[in-house]
């Protein structure tokens, strides 16, 4: 009979968004929901439908809200959201891939959870929601960032990056694919393989046992696990440890759990997109640490790798031309080319590159957009642009590609007509958002239809919090 307080707010809601039709034309979004806007982590997993009257998602929390013990009361209303609890569960929710299930039109999710680094996966019945772990490695191994999943042959397909600890003190990383034997699929209705490994990224303090450190440098290589030592005298600072160098107990630039944060991890196989052609499944993803843009496809049984931007040439040779890959996302063709779209973080451009039929030589990339709106630059200098992007091709070859503009927060549209010698004609423009709204994240094309889905959000500096919400906007 306690007194509620009043019903939380959705707060920040839908990033990572992905978008699925159904074929009576049934929009579902699915997301994650980061917090209040204020102070209070939610990090739940969430999805629902988009109603046209209303013009925004039902949405419909699915994992991350905790359950309450026996006996205790929501300090909410518990018929508003999360049922009033405001206690963070998991966090869970982070790359959001879903699927429809071709039989029964219900949503199939697959995401990752930070909180137990695993992937997971959720299932609906047109009433209540299954969820359950799809891959979870030893102890102390990170499995499901950067998730994808697609249906092939009517079964659910899911790519997800795995790490852990590797030989000589690196981390090792793989690219896995999951295959479902049936839709929708249940724990146990699953296959795995490694279509990558990596053994030599570098080192990362959580794969590192409890007698090593993550070291910046070791002997010049960057990143590896090294065992710590006693007698430096002084003693070493939070951000050293002490380790042999030349047989003598020194003090060592180190990395931390509490400080390690990247914005990427430093992995070959970040930003994973996944892909099913006439030639079979396809990959392409991003290597970090190198900054080089690969594909990743099967032929006789075996998945090999090819090199698509970022270097040229190997070993002593190699020349790097550009940190490529960011945020890649593929498209094969009907006739099994490849087309990719993807970020250079060196000269910060948006770029596209064809491999033809996914196999010799790649074509020379090309550039979508260089921040400087179609050689008509903007007053303050070049935009960062191409975060998130999508590509789709119609019949003709035409490619559109959908993108943040990320100085600016608008939504980018950018169509390439193939002209002579295949290379395309680029012009982009954008889609403006609602009065005060930072937006054009996670842009996503709803179906066949002209519509595009975004993320945005939107800061109130009356009470100092933020709202945010996924939006669909027409085509231009």
């Amino acid at each position: 009979m306690q007194t509620c307080d009043p019903a939380l707010v959705e707060g920040l809601i839908g990033e990572y968004t992905s978008v699925a039709v159904a074929s009576d034309g049934t929009i579902w979004v699915a997301g994650y929901n980061d917090s209040d806007g204020d102070k209070t982590l939610y990090g739940d997993l969430v999805a629902g439908k988009w109603d046209p009257a209303k013009m925004a998602v039902q949405w419909a929390d699915v994992d991350g809200v905790p359950t309450l013990p026996m006996g205790q009361c929501s300090e909410a209303d518990p018929t508003g959201w999360r049922g009033g609890i405001e206690d963070p569960g998991p966090d869970v929710g982070l790359w959001t891939s879903m699927v429809l299930d071709p039989s029964s039109q219900n949503p199939m999710i697959a995401y990752y959870d930070a909180t137990n680094a695993q992937a997971k996966f959720a299932t609906y019945n047109g009433t209540t929601w299954n969820v359950y772990v799809l891959s979870q490695g030893a102890m102390g191994t990170d499995q499901g960032r950067y998730a994808k999943m697609i249906l092939v042959n009517g079964t659910p397909v899911v790519a997800y990056l795995g790490m852990e600890a590797g030989m000589n003190g690196y981390t090792r990383s793989r690219v896995i694919v999951a295959t479902a034997n049936k839709s929708p699929p249940g724990a146990t209705d699953w296959t795995y393989e490694d279509a990558a490994v990596n053994e030599q990224n570098p080192c990362q303090p959580q794969f590192c046992t409890a007698s090593q450190a993550c070291l910046t440098t070791t002997g010049g290589v960057t990143g590896v696990c090294t065992t710590t030592v006693n007698g430096c005298n002084p003693a070493c600072s939070s951000s050293q440890a002490c380790v042999t160098v030349k047989s003598a107990a020194t003090c060592v630039s180190a990395y931390t759990t509490s400080d390690w944060y990247p914005s990427y991890q430093p992995v070959w196989g970040d930003y994973i997109s996944l892909q099913n052609g006439p030639n079979g499944l396809g990959l392409a993803v991003y290597d970090r640490f190198h900054g080089n843009l690969w594909a990743i496809n099967k032929s006789g049984g075996m998945w090999n790798q090819t090199l698509l931007d970022g270097q040229t040439g190997t070993g002593s040779m190699t020349v790097d031309t550009g940190d490529d890959g960011i945020a890649a996302n593929l498209v094969i063709a009907p006739n099994g080319d490849w087309n990719v779209a993807y970020v250079d973080g060196t000269t910060e451009a948006l770029k596209f590159i064809v491999w033809p039929g996914g196999q010799g030589m790649p074509l020379n990339p090309e550039v979508i957009d260089d921040g400087y709106n179609n050689g008509m630059p903007y007053p303050d200098g070049q935009h960062i642009v191409g975060d998130d992007v999508n590509i789709s091709i119609d019949g003709s070859g035409n490619v559109t590609a959908i993108y943040q503009d990320s100085t600016a927060g608008i939504l980018r549209v950018a169509t390439g007509v193939p002209s002579t010698g295949g290379v395309h004609k680029w012009v982009a423009q954008d889609v403006m958002p609602a009065a005060g709204e930072f937006a054009g994240f996670f842009p996503r094309f709803v179906g066949t239809t002209p519509q595009i889905a975004n993320w945005w959000r939107l800061a109130d500096t009356t009470d100092q919090t933020e709202s945010g919400d996924v939006s669909l906007v027409m085509m231009p």
